[in-house]
């Protein structure tokens, strides 16, 4: 059985470092005296890919299994002990992060493969890894999800990318970040501008809330002048209906 492998090490007061890696372990030298490493997994591979640490010591796992391509989620205590190990989703499914929300469950976002192509998937579960409820978005272009920011009035901004790009065909790619109500209504053009281009491919990786505004963190690919093309990080803020 191959699973996705992590070690926690723990220092006091404590602190909480993830490793994450394949099942071929090699001996590491721990930096503290108090750590444990455990595998997680079933039949198959599991890639873990984010994890969230709870106030009461509770940790949770969020990756995906090759069996089914599920998402494959892992919720332990403090020491590492299984509380419980499930699965959610759909073989359509690529998780790439999981956030706490303010109501005690958690939001997952990921890429969802469908016949057209890609959308962005938001899937809520609650403490003990049950679906709540989901919901797909996308354009009539290919869309990908890097993270999902939670509102402190519950509503969910997904940020990544999109292929739709009918303003200037010749750009490969626009940053994007559909933004959705907390019962997960994506809100319209007219209260939420949820693109922006800077160059020739842009990739959106963070969205934060600041007061009454956002910042806006990703990386773009554009020419410089002497016509040479660069990968840039991107940064600027949005006001709360997200345009500059």
């Amino acid at each position: 059985m191959k699973g996705f492998y992590f070690k926690f090490i723990h220092a006091l007061p404590i602190g909480l470092v993830l490793c994450l890696a394949c099942d071929n372990a090699a001996n590491t030298p721990a930096p503290v005296n108090k750590y444990f490493v455990k595998y997680y997994g079933e039949d198959g591979d599991q890639f873990a890919v984010d994890m969230v640490s709870n106030a009461d010591g509770t940790i949770v796992i969020l990756g995906q299994s090759t069996t089914g391509r599920d998402i494959f989620l892992v919720k332990t205590d403090a020491e590492g002990n299984i509380l419980w190990q499930k699965k959610a989703g759909t073989v359509n499914d690529t998780p790439h992060d999981i956030e706490p929300m303010p109501n005690g469950n958690y939001v997952i976002a990921s890429d969802y493969l469908q016949a057209n192509g890609s959308d962005i998937k938001l899937l809520i579960i609650d403490g003990e890894g049950n679906k709540v409820d989901s919901v797909v978005h996308g354009t009539i272009s290919d869309d990908f999800v890097k993270t999902v920011t939670v509102l402190p009035d519950g509503g969910l901004i997904a940020n990544g990318t999109t292929n739709h790009t009918p303003e200037d065909p010749s750009r490969v790619s626009k940053f994007y970040y559909p933004r959705f109500n907390a019962q997960l209504q994506l809100l319209s053009a007219n209260d939420w501008k949820g693109d922006d281009a800077q160059g020739e491919q842009n990739v959106g990786n963070k969205i934060m809330p600041i007061d009454t505004a956002f910042v806006f963190f990703g990386h773009n690919i554009a020419e410089t002048q002497n016509l040479n093309k660069r990968q840039r990080l991107a940064y600027f803020d949005v006001t709360n209906d997200g345009r500059k």
